[in-house]
């Protein structure tokens, strides 16, 4: 039997990566079967399972390679390095839809990932014309099931500004205007909510929802008690 999937879901600054750690270290502690999403590494059973289900994604999703042909908004034409995050994007969220799903085949346990299919696809929408319509068909397409999506909410200027203090190399991000750098923050957290009302009507899809805008206590309190409910 496959795994259960969980994919923390928000904006950057959301906190997603600090809510996978605790609520994975507090599953352990329950002794429920559970491991943060690794990567493929030198492992090469897994390198060529993972090319397999790449192939096998192109032939199931052809349309997913017309993503690649995307236009840039206006808005952000001009901004660096932005045709190459847009191919990144597409390539990344391929390329990890198809580890995850070996991953989840290997295990009956819990899989979390803090960097999944909705964020890049939430990404991609912001950045080009995508429509609606094919983000949705995308998520029904290429999201791996049974899965728990944890969305983290915070006010997008709060998230933003916990962007600014993190120590990452995003260059396209970092040359990006700061008025342009908001709007981004607002659509995607828009995109986000519109993106749940999907995954509502989605079978074995669990929908949970992790406030980040108060204390660190306050989170804390509230991924243990999602942990409390993984079996």
């Amino acid at each position: 039997m496959a795994g259960k999937y969980i994919e923390l879901v928000g904006v950057a600054g959301a906190g997603k990566t600090a809510i996978a750690k605790i609520l994975v270290d507090e599953a352990l502690r329950r002794e429920v079967a559970i491991s943060p999403r690794g990567v493929v590494g030198r492992n090469l059973q897994l390198r060529v399972q993972t090319l397999f289900a790449i192939a096998m994604i192109v032939m199931a999703v052809p349309g997913i390679l017309s993503l690649y042909l995307l236009r840039v908004r206006s808005a952000y034409a001009h901004t660096p390095h932005v045709k190459k995050i847009k191919r990144n994007l597409i390539t990344r969220m391929i390329v990890d839809t198809a580890v995850v799903q070996c991953l989840q085949r290997r295990s009956s346990g819990y899989l979390v990932n803090d960097e999944g299919l909705l964020g890049k696809l939430v990404s991609l929408s912001v950045l080009t014309e995508i429509t609606p319509l094919k983000m949705q068909f995308l998520v029904r397409k290429l999201l791996p099931t049974p899965a728990m999506l944890i969305y983290v909410t915070v006010p997008p200027m709060v998230a933003l500004a916990r962007e600014h203090t993190r120590d990452v190399a995003l260059p396209f991000f970092n040359d990006m205007a700061y008025d342009l750098k908001e709007t981004f923050f607002r659509d995607a957290v828009r995109l986000y909510t519109e993106l749940g009302e999907t995954e509502a009507s989605m079978s074995n899809v669990e929908t949970v929802f992790i406030d980040n805008a108060g204390s660190c206590g306050d989170l804390t309190k509230e991924v243990l008690s999602v942990a409390a409910t993984l079996r």
